[in-house]
């Protein structure tokens, strides 16, 4: 005989036995602005909804284009009993940086419903070796204490927006096929 799925986590409640917290939010939809991918680009979802292709994002510096961003807006559905909160970034792309040169990033997030709530984590590379010319990581992490959560069983819009700065002469972004890729991390508190 097999049960429904809710009647077993009732259960589980009932008899005080722990309930796996979900991994992933369920995400209905996913949009994108900013200067870095406005509307025309492509953005791709990829690895069911915790990554992200950004065609044609590209920061370069000197120039006009010396700071990009892409912001991503999720509609994210309701777990009941759950709030769930961005815990880290990480962003491959084509890196060109002659020695000394290097960039800022800035990872701002909030939910559409509390926009006032807002978190922000920034920090800075520099290339103190030779010349870099291929994949460039920048890895983000964001402290429990600068966490926005959703609210509680509602669906609402997340909102993470990443960007950089090309400190003097570099390049950051989509190049020679290696196409800018976001991945995101979820991390789930119980209500």
């Amino acid at each position: 005989m097999r049960f429904p799925t809710s009647l077993f986590a009732a259960l589980a409640s009932v008899l005080g036995l722990a309930v796996a917290e979900p991994s992933d939010p369920l995400i209905s939809s996913v949009s994108h602005s900013g200067s870095g991918c406005p509307q025309d680009s492509l953005v791709e979802v990829a690895d069911g909804g915790r990554a992200y292709r950004l065609h044609g994002f590209s920061s370069r510096g000197p120039g006009t284009d010396v700071t990009q961003n892409c912001a991503l807006h999720f509609t994210v559905g309701g777990e009941a009993k759950y709030q769930v909160s961005l815990k880290h970034a990480k962003v491959r792309a084509h890196g060109y940086f002659p020695n000394g040169s290097g960039l800022s990033y800035y990872l701002t997030n909030f939910w559409t419903s509390e926009p006032i709530a807002t978190t922000s984590v920034s920090g800075s590379w520099t290339n103190n070796g030779g010349a870099v010319n291929g994949p460039l990581v920048i890895e983000i992490d964001v402290p429990a204490e600068n966490r926005v959560w959703s609210q509680c069983g509602q669906a609402d819009i997340m909102n993470p927006n990443f960007r950089v700065i090309i400190q003097d002469t570099g390049y950051y972004g989509t190049r020679n096929g290696l196409v800018t890729t976001e991945t995101l991390t979820y991390v789930w508190r119980e209500c």
